[in-house]
């Protein structure tokens, strides 16, 4: 029987000048391919139609609108196995005099 795959999330405040919510998430599957990768990294929309994986596409453009250049979404593979995907969201702490709201992902 195959070893099970484990789902590994973490989440964190990261930055020193300009704060940012960091969420890995990590699994010890086998990883992404080489290929994928490599078009995982081109921002054009032609690239990703036909190999089934808009979706990563789709998300990483969704960032781009919301944040511009302040979000990010990392993927690779684990140096000891398995698929890496980091998700970077630029953070502030809200007023808490605000009903309700102490913390807030920036200026959406």
């Amino acid at each position: 029987m195959d070893e099970p795959i484990r789902l590994n999330v973490d989440i964190e405040l990261r930055g020193d000048q300009e704060p940012y919510l960091c969420i890995v998430i990590q699994d010890t599957g086998k990883g992404f391919s080489e290929q994928a990768l490599i078009e995982w990294q081109s921002e054009d929309e032609s690239a990703h139609g036909d190999t089934g994986h808009i979706g990563i596409w789709n998300s990483r453009r969704r960032l781009r609108l919301i944040y511009q250049d302040r979000a990010k979404l990392i993927l690779s593979n684990h140096p000891n196995g398995g698929a890496r995907v980091e998700v970077w969201l630029p953070f502030m702490l809200g007023d808490p005099s605000e009903e309700g709201r102490h913390v807030s992902i920036a200026d959406r």
